[in-house]
């Protein structure tokens, strides 16, 4: 199976909306931030009826702006659903003998080791997520997000522990499991803890882990499990993105 790995879009900065390339693959990987509201997700479809090929959609820190978090996902369900996008947040999707695990994997924010408090203060002010994320009446925290990611990884380690069955085990997330996804820009910055999480144990439970968010590309290994991500970013970004990536999910060569 070759999956055509895109993420960090960002349709809603682009006068048009990004358009894939015909490329040879059999599965196209949506690894977040493709847009904002639901326009996402009817995009998702659009180039999977297209292109004729099954679209996975797992949904960025972007999809939720403007939106309060818990409906909103249980909106772009309902939309995937009714367009025919698989849409995966903590579930799991098998094609072909692949098992697919996708979840937004929100931070735990303990990547750099600094008081709890001291980073959770200082990324309150610095990210957009919690000005424009709202969960019930409130703002979205690091609190909320602390929540999500910890019930994201037992959701993980119990489906990883199933994966025996499989031909091959894919992650899908859209933020980074593991210090090397860390954009160099924010090497050793307090910022980089809403990027990515100390997940080594668990990346190397998979075959692959594609990932979103950094707008930094990667194609490395962590032990045996190759870590992808091939972000567009803004427009005008130099972000190092492969727009002809393809990966062979069964022999693990780009092409």
């Amino acid at each position: 199976m070759k999956a055509h790995l895109l993420t960090d879009i960002h349709n809603e900065h682009r006068d048009a909306p990004y358009r894939v390339k015909d490329l040879d693959f059999d599965i196209l990987i949506l690894a977040g931030d493709i847009d904002t509201d639901l326009a996402g997700i009817r995009w998702a479809a659009e180039e999977s009826q297209r292109l004729g090929v099954p679209v996975i959609y797992v949904p960025g820190n972007h999809e939720y702006y403007g939106s309060e978090l818990l409906s909103h996902d249980i909106a772009m369900r309902i939309l995937s659903t009714k367009l025919g996008v698989h849409y995966l947040n903590n579930e799991a999707l098998v094609l072909d003998g692949v098992l697919f695990l996708g979840t937004t994997l929100w931070t735990d924010f303990q990547l750099t080791g600094e008081h709890p408090y001291f980073v959770e203060h200082q990324i309150r002010r610095v990210m957009s997520d919690h000005h424009l994320i709202r969960c019930g009446e409130a703002l979205f925290s690091p609190g909320h997000a602390q929540m999500l990611h910890g019930n994201a990884i037992d959701w993980l380690e119990e489906s990883l522990q199933e994966h025996g069955d499989y031909e091959t085990t894919v992650v899908v997330s859209h933020h980074g499991p593991s210090q090397l996804c860390v954009h160099p820009k924010w090497t050793g910055s307090i910022v980089s803890n809403a990027y990515c999480s100390h997940l080594d144990h668990l990346v190397t439970q998979a075959d692959y882990w594609l990932y979103g968010h950094t707008h930094a590309a990667l194609d490395t290994h962590v032990a045996q499990t190759r870590l992808v991500t091939n972000p567009a970013g803004y427009p005008g970004q130099e972000t190092g993105f492969n727009p002809d990536l393809v990966i062979d999910l069964k022999e693990g060569k780009a092409q």
